[in-house]
């Protein structure tokens, strides 16, 4: 009875140790992670992984991704560095974007440090630790992003451009400095094609909040006269590239330098006028303005008394384009406040146009309402063959009950017979 009980023992002793070699080489590997910590700090590491794990593995929470990053939200720069190589000792990365990002926000230069280790992680965590560096210490994030993106060949201009959109609201004249230096240097597909960096008003008007943000913008372009002549192409896109073409990023600082502050643009632009007219310089177009506006009548009002006379009309038909996109009735209030002659009638038949398609009898109702004969006429045709172009079948039947002599009859069925709606 001895022998097979000391077999069998000695086949547990033996199987115990087989299964505990892997353990300790494990222990063995990660010891060396924790030369540098504290007696607590040793076991935090282990702990914070699984806590992560367990709630990022949950199945009970749809919040689960999100409950598991705010977990680590607590972590010191040590903490992060230990849980951060234990993850990757373990072969399992997928804690390392929340590590990352927390990691960043409380020590960025060396979370950036220990990522240059490990190149293959950028793509994996940018997204988290780059807006977290760049929010605790845009100085920082500033200086390592110079020095990365030049020593990078990248063939995509998105990269650039969110990693410096990051930067952008904490130092806006950094973070475009160091774009247009990427892009010039890379040869972009779009700045090879354009000969420039292609940046719109949508891209930067978050990050120019005041006329003081437009100004530093203005300095910065100013500083950096290169910038505003053609990146080098091929022969056969050299007409593209001239110096001639407005500039994209002149033309957006100049929308988003009008919307804060229109004057503040007018100064710079007097001081520049080399640099507004690539800026594609001219007065901020009046629909825009309404259309932000908190007081939609007092501004319109004010607009239409400034414009020179010879601009009234198409300042009045911008203004009512847009506020009856807006608001059609209140365009429509407003409209009656204005003083009868040429210029209402102008307002009068561009507004009933815009209206034909919501109610077309309220919008021949304001061609009636033009007291000048000819005008009247002219603006009754427009408004019905518009009404007609969608629903001829709903015109013809109104036409024939509208009381216009046959005159006026006659120019519809013309004007539809050959096609036209303009009324003339």
């Amino acid at each position: 009875m001895k022998t097979p009980l000391i077999a069998a023992l000695t086949g547990a002793f033996a199987t115990a140790v087989v299964a505990a070699v892997p353990l300790w080489l494990q222990h063995k590997s990660l010891t060396g992670l924790y030369s540098g910590a504290t007696a607590s700090e040793k076991p935090s590491a282990m702990a914070i992984l699984r806590r992560w794990n367990a709630i990022h593995n949950s199945s009970s929470s749809p919040d689960a991704e999100l409950l598991a990053a705010e977990s680590v939200q607590i972590l010191n720069a040590t903490e992060c560095r230990l849980a951060a190589d234990l993850a990757m000792a373990s072969g399992d990365k997928s804690p390392l974007s929340d590590l990352l990002g927390r990691w960043a926000s409380v020590d960025g230069k060396e979370a950036f440090t220990w990522l240059t280790g490990h190149p293959e992680l950028i793509g994996q965590v940018i997204m988290d630790a780059g807006p977290a560096w760049a929010a605790s210490d845009h100085a920082g994030y500033a200086e390592w992003l110079a020095d990365y993106l030049p020593a990078r060949n990248w063939g995509s201009e998105y990269d650039s451009y969110i990693y410096c959109k990051w930067l952008a609201p904490y130092d806006l004249r950094s973070a475009i400095r160091i774009m247009m230096k990427k892009f010039r240097q890379s040869g972009s597909s779009s700045a090879t094609i354009t000969g420039q960096l292609l940046i719109g008003k949508l891209d930067i008007s978050p990050f120019i909040t005041s006329s003081k943000d437009a100004k530093g913008l203005a300095d910065e372009i100013v500083k950096h006269p290169e910038w505003l002549t053609p990146i080098s192409a091929g022969p056969g896109l050299r007409p593209l590239l001239n110096e001639e073409r407005p500039m994209e990023l002149l033309r957006a600082l100049r929308q988003c330098w009008q919307e804060v502050d229109a004057a503040g643009w007018d100064a710079w632009a007097a001081q520049y006028p080399m640099l507004a007219a690539r800026a594609d310089n001219k007065p901020r177009d009046p629909g825009e303005v309404l259309l932000l506006s908190r007081n939609p009548p007092s501004d319109a009002t004010q607009m239409l008394r400034e414009a020179p006379p010879d601009k009234q009309a198409p300042v009045l038909k911008r203004l009512l384009a847009a506020w009856s996109y807006l608001d059609l009735n209140a365009a429509g209030t407003w409209l009656r406040t204005l003083p009868d002659g040429p210029l209402k009638w102008e307002g009068v038949q561009t507004f009933a146009l815009t209206a034909v398609g919501e109610d077309p009898a309220a919008a021949l109702q304001w061609a009636d309402s033009i007291t000048d004969p000819t005008q009247q006429a002219r603006a009754q045709r427009r408004v019905f063959t518009s009404w007609y172009d969608y629903d001829p079948a709903a015109a013809t039947v109104w036409l024939a009950q509208s009381g216009w002599n046959d005159s006026q009859i006659k120019a519809a069925h013309d004007i539809i017979a050959a096609g036209k709606t303009d009324g003339k």
